[in-house]
């Protein structure tokens, strides 16, 4: 077979270009698989940024939550004995720190709701009347949410030795309010 030059050339220029369009197939093929997969690694990389963010603000909104809690648990008594004997002890800190005698009677517990107890205390300081005021002053203010149901002051009459004023005593029926004990 004796094909011409021409021929030759055109056998030549299509092999060739058989040879180029499979070889642009091919790399065709390849980049829309790599855009494929770059599509997929850039939504997996947008969902789990989206889950870290939802996690962060999980743990944001968590630790505001504890905060909150703390707060709300320091106007409470806590259930034991323990967190009792901690607001007796603060009662006779608040005695001490206004040069009062005090003397405490704890009444009773009424049930104020599933989770909480109120608890009926009876408090009486005896001082001058600067002291029993400061007493009053103190005990309005201590971390817990405490309602003064009565308060009543009565001139005792008696000089103290140390001082010229008058013996003075208040008496405070308070409500504390309290967790059950679990």
């Amino acid at each position: 077979m004796n094909l011409s030059k021409t021929n030759k050339l055109l056998v030549i220029w299509i092999v060739y270009t058989l040879i180029l369009t499979i070889a642009y197939v091919f790399i065709f093929s390849n980049i829309r698989a790599k855009k494929a997969n770059t599509i997929n690694a850039v939504k997996e990389i947008t969902a789990l940024e989206e889950s870290n963010s939802k996690l962060y603000d999980l743990k944001n909104i968590a630790l505001e939550i504890e905060i909150e809690k703390n707060k709300l648990n320091n106007f409470f008594v806590g259930g034991s004995r323990d967190d009792i004997l901690d607001f007796i002890k603060l009662i006779e800190r608040i005695g001490v720190l206004s040069n009062t005698d005090v003397t405490k009677n704890i009444l009773n517990n009424e049930l104020e709701s599933e989770l909480v107890w109120n608890l009926n205390t009876r408090i009486t300081a005896s001082g001058t009347w600067d002291e029993v005021y400061t007493f009053l002053i103190l005990l309005e203010n201590i971390p817990y949410k405490l309602e003064i149901n009565q308060a009543s002051f009565k001139r005792l009459g008696d000089i103290r030795n140390d001082s010229s004023e008058s013996m003075w005593s208040g008496g405070f029926s308070i409500n504390v309010l309290q967790f059950k004990d679990k």
